[in-house]
Parts: structure tokens; sequence; C-alpha cells
């Protein structure tokens, strides 16, 4: 089995491209022998050995019979000269088309009911007049334009060159590939990328629906220039397909984490960049059965660095040192995380320049280890435009501002701290329209209190996968601070979301709402991942949020009984009725007062015990809490298990009223 993580980004290239020219050919039914041998020939042109050649044909056939995008034959005149079109300018990216390249197009054309070689002549002159430029030039300036994060300028230099060139396409897919940059192109660009996207050009597809993603647009749209983008061949489309649908950015289409690593694996095998870094990552972390790796991760990008520590944008992509600082990072090594970080910062990764800082002037308690230095390199990442770093000096103005007694300095502060949030938002950081957001509807840090403000922030923040901002989105919901006609399921729907993009105390809400009869469209999503996380929660962590609540009858044996007891709502006889007899009466001594004190507990430790048997032996007995007002109160079950333990008894059982140890009872699918 081949693993591609130990191929150069070259040989990568090659086996993508005839993965490419294979999903061609069987878009059009069995691939003729003709047809393979010319593939085969072409893949001989690229130094791709009979392994390499057989795994491009599998990579093809899980591609188009198990991904997530069809593809389909074209029918149309102007669907059939598209595919051509296309196929001519993936072949001339290398700057020339090949005689065994030129055979495949007019092999093509010819099947299509064109004139082959007039065909192919005309295209390939047509192309050559569109793009008519020094592509060397424009790899040249594109990539100094790309290291000094000039974006706008990158974009204008590279997006022609990347239909004939490689280079230049693959410096211009680092683009897209940062959300933060796709912040910097301007409004001439969005609209030129959205009249190139309408005449079905696959590269202003890709760019325009990263944009709509980055930009809080609609993820419909973005998901239908995706699959276009990816019928083309552009292999960052099946990665990104494959991240909305795990972030449940795909409209009543439940998560599936195995077709999500399918995706992953699809477009690996078409040598995207982002397919491989969401596949490095996945390894760094762990995944499902499989354990975190971060030390393999390392071993196989240094492999094919080794001897080549070039930071060319054209040999060694920025996001390879990026994912070695990641796993550093997971292994506890700050020091080469920062290191890495540092490379990537120095060949344009301006947004990575707040993690080489957190990794340079932090102790693991999160404390700054040099103040002056640490304030220096936050005001280093805001002149190269870290969006981040807006949000480092804001958290630090906020310090002042809770400690500062002086109104005109808070005012102050509290400007300052409005501006850089702001800023970090518009230079593409989530967190910044999460602060902002969340500053702005709870009136923090002298900020005006604007729930439409807030509204708008927590969606932009939400769009670019900040967890926490479901969370307040929910909030505002039940606050009644949210537009009208959301309908009832939409409280249940932020929690869902909140869970799926990694916001873990959504967990148990979540599971309130599956049994509560809500998320019926994610039912099969809900029992696949999320049960079996509830199910395997302690019975303190469940009780504790649902605020449950206990009372133990200890018998004379000293087996305890742990009752869900709810003094709002049950009478006091019904606690009498725990213990046979009648007529309790409280009992307290200072062993009790020091287990109470010992364990933290907010009331005294009370025994309640039948009246006839004071004096006596207790018998059997409820342990409670007293409130200021001498009324006995129940205890949380963590606690109350601690306080069993200390009288020298032990828990027999628990047992609860309701939801949710009788789960059965409140399950609409069981």
């Amino acid at each position: 089995m081949i693993n591609l993580n130990n191929k150069t980004p070259e040989k990568r290239a090659a086996m993508a491209h005839v993965i490419n020219l294979m999903s061609v050919a069987v878009v059009n039914g069995k691939v003729a022998q003709e047809e393979l041998q010319i593939i085969r020939n072409i893949a001989d042109e690229y130094g791709l050995t009979n392994e390499e050649f057989d795994y491009c044909a599998d990579a093809c056939n899980e591609c188009t019979t198990k991904g997530t995008v069809v593809i389909e034959p074209p029918k149309s005149d102007s669907e059939k000269t598209l595919m051509i079109r296309n196929l001519v300018m993936t072949m001339m990216a290398d700057g020339e088309i090949s005689e065994s390249e030129r055979q495949l197009v007019e092999f093509y054309a010819d099947r299509f009911g064109f004139k082959a070689k007039e065909s192919v002549d005309t295209l390939i002159n047509a192309i050559r007049s569109e793009f008519d430029l020094n592509t060397g030039e424009a790899v040249k300036r594109g990539q100094e334009a790309l290291q000094k994060n000039d974006i706008a300028a990158a974009f204008d230099l590279l997006y022609k060159a990347a239909h004939v060139d490689r280079n230049a396409h693959r410096l211009f897919l680092m683009i897209p590939e940062i959300n933060a940059r796709l912040f910097l192109l301007t409004a001439d660009q969005e609209e030129f990328l959205e009249e190139e996207a309408k005449k079905d050009d696959p590269l202003a597809q890709y760019t325009l629906a990263r944009f709509y993603q980055a930009h809080g647009h609609s993820f419909n749209e973005a998901r239908d220039l995706f699959v276009a983008a990816a019928k083309s061949g552009i292999g960052d489309a099946f990665a990104a397909l494959a991240l909305m649908m795990v972030n449940g950015q795909l409209d009543g289409v439940e998560v599936d984490k195995e077709k999500y690593y399918q995706g992953i694996a699809d477009a690996v095998d078409k040598n995207s960049m982002l397919g491989q870094y969401y596949m490095y990552k996945a390894a760094i972390r762990g995944y499902e059965d499989q354990p975190a790796d971060p030390q393999t991760v390392i071993n196989n990008i240094k492999d094919w660095l080794k001897g080549d520590e070039s930071e060319d944008l054209l040999r060694v992509s920025p996001t390879y040192y990026e994912i070695l600082a990641m796993a550093y990072e997971a292994l506890g090594d700050a020091k080469n995380a920062a290191h890495y970080y540092q490379k990537c910062v120095r060949m344009g990764r301006y947004d990575l320049h707040h993690q080489w800082v957190l990794n340079t002037f932090f102790y693991d308690n999160m404390e700054v280890t040099d103040v002056d230095g640490y304030k220096k390199a936050v005001e280093d990442g805001i002149t190269l435009g870290c969006g981040y770093s807006y949000m480092l000096r804001a958290d630090m103005n906020q310090q002042l501002y809770d400690a500062s007694e002086d109104k005109n300095e808070k005012a102050q502060l509290s400007e300052m701290i409005q501006q850089d949030l702001s800023t970090a938002a518009n230079l593409g950081e989530g967190y910044g329209f999460y602060f902002h957001g969340h500053h702005s509807y709870y009136g923090n840090y002298g900020f005006t209190q604007d729930n439409n403000v807030a509204w708008m922030d927590f969606l932009n923040a939400s769009g670019m996968n900040i967890p926490e901002a479901w969370d307040e989105i929910g909030k505002m919901y039940l606050d009644g601070e949210a537009p009208e006609g959301l309908g009832p399921n939409f409280i249940s729907y932020c929690r869902l979301m909140g869970l799926r993009q990694g916001d873990d105390s959504m967990l148990i809400p979540v599971i309130v709402s599956f049994y509560g009869g809500y998320l019926q469209k994610y039912r099969n999503e809900v029992k696949k991942y999320y049960l079996p996380r509830y199910d395997a929660l302690s019975d303190e962590e469940k009780t504790q949020y649902f605020g449950i609540k206990f009372v133990a009858v200890v018998d004379p044996s000293g087996s305890a009984h742990l009752t869900e007891f709810d003094f709002t709502t049950q009478e006091w006889f019904e606690l009498e009725m725990l213990v046979e007899g009648a007529d309790l009466e409280a009992v307290h001594n200072s062993r009790l007062d020091e287990i109470g004190e010992n364990l933290g507990l907010e009331g005294r430790l009370t025994l309640w015990v039948d009246s006839d048997r004071r004096g006596k032996d207790l018998g059997s007995y409820v342990i409670t809490l007293e409130d200021e007002f001498s009324q006995p109160t129940a205890i949380e079950l963590g606690p109350l298990k601690e306080v069993v333990e200390a009288l020298g008894a032990h828990v027999e059982e628990v047992y609860y009223e309701e939801f949710p140890d009788n789960d059965n009872q409140y399950d609409p699918y069981a």
C-alpha cells in the first residue's frame, strides 16, 4: 500500500494529474483500452511506477463511486466543449502539451463528435491568447507578493497564470487556503470572481466558494460552487465539501465522519494541500479509533524535507511547517513549535504570528515570561497584519480596564478594545467577531449594548466555525433577542451546531433536545456519535448539569439508598415516608459539622431520625443539608456520596425520579 505522506509534492502532483485524467475517462462508462494506454503513457512521462499507476486507478474508482462528488457525462455541446477546454488547460499547466497528452485530448474531441485536430488546435491557440502573459514573471512576482502578505496583488498576478502553469496554480491556491487571506481581497476582485464563476471557471468557483464561507455567506451557494469545482478536478474542493459536511454546514445533512475522512482522502489523492492539512491534523489529534500520533507526522514530513530546508514556496508550502509546529505543540515542545511557526511567518503566513508569540512568551500556566518582549511581539504582529495579535492587545487593555478606577482612562481603553476587536474581525479572525459580539450583547468593557450588532457578530463567528458563538446565539434566542420566525427547533439546532464544532458543554443539552423529540432529522448522527459519549458520563456529571439533587436513606446495615428529592415540589411527609416511623427530628453533632466543613458544603449537615428512636440506636436515617432557615435541602450527588462514605456507610443504589437515567421512557425513538 502506497503511503502518500512519503511522496514529494512533485510526485503527488503527477499522481493527482493522472487521477484527474482517469476521472474524465470514467465519465463515459467503461474505460477503453486505447484510452487507458494513452493515460499510461502520460504516467510514464511523469515517472510514475506501476504501483503508483495502480494506486491512481484505485483512487479514481473510490473518488467517482464512493466520494462526495459524482462526475456525470457531459450532455450538451457546451458542456463537452468546457470539458475539453479544461482538459487542454490541465495539459498545458507545465507550459507545453506533450504528444501523449495531445493524443488524449484529440481522443475525447473525436468521441464527442468534434473535428479532433482542428478543435484542439483552436482551443490551444485560444487559451494561449486568453492567457497571454509571461508566466515565469507572474510566478516570481506572485510569490514575492505572497511572502509580503500582499494578497490582492498576488491574486492579480497569479490568477491567469494559474490556468496554464502548475507553479502558479499551486501558489494561487495558497490564497483561498487561508480564511484570513480572503478578507484581504478587494470588492472588485470579489465581483471579478463572481463573473468568472458564472463562466464555469473552476478556479473562480472554488475561490468564490471559500470567500462566501469566510464571510458568512450562504453555505448552499458555497456548496454548489465547490461541487462544480470538484467536478473540474480542483482537489481542494473535495476537502472543502467534506469540511462543510463535518461542520454541519450542509442543510439537513447529518454528520458522517466516515464520509468526511473519505472526502479528505479523495482530496489528498488529487494533491489537495487543504486535504493534506486536515489529514495530518487528524493524525496529530487522533480520530475515531486511531490514537494521536504527532511524532509519526513529524517523521513523515521531515523525511521528504530532508536535505531541503528551503523556504521556496514552489518547493515547500508553509502549510507543512504549520503542521510540524502543531505536532510539536501536541508533544508539549513549545521551542520547536515556535521555531516552525516563525518559519511560516517568514513565508508570508502572518496570520500565524500570534502562534509564535504564544509558544515563545508563555509558560504552561499561561503566564507571560517576558512582559516587555511579549508586548513588542504583539505590536510586531499588528504591524504585519495578524488579526489575532489585535486580540492579544485587546486582552492586555481589558486587564488594564479591570484594574483602573479612572473613568477617563476606562473610556479610552474601551475605545481601544472595540477598535482592536473590530480590526481583528475585519482581518478574518473569527474570535474577533465573537468577542466583539459578546461585549456588545452584555455591555462589557464600556461597550454600548446593541443586540443587532451582537447578533450579526455571532452569526459571522458561527460561519467561521467558532463553536462558542452558537451558545450565544442560542442564549439570545431564549432571551427573546433573536429575529422572529426562527421556530421552536432553533435552540436545539444551535446546541447541535455548537457540539459539532467542538463545544463539548453542549453534549448534554443536545441529548435533552433529542429526548424531547427534537433533532429528528439528525437521529442517526446523535445515536452514533453523541449518545455513546453521554452514556459514558458519570452520574455526577449528568445530575450536576440537570440540577438534580438527592437525599440519602441509610439503613441499620450501613447501606445507603440515594434518592432524587426536590424540596420545592415534594412535601415533608414524603421525606418521613423514607424512614419507617414518623415525626422526624434533626440530629446535629460536631462530627457532622466537621464532615460538612471538610467537604465545603453550603449549609449544615443533618441526620433526620424517627423521634421515637432519639437517644437510642438511630435505625434508618435520612441525610440532608439545612438552609439558613433550618429547612432541609437536598445535596448534589458527588458530595452526598462522600458524606455517606465519611459516615462509614456505602452507596447501595441511586434512584432517579426522571431523566436522565430512565431514558427509554422519554425517548421517542426507543
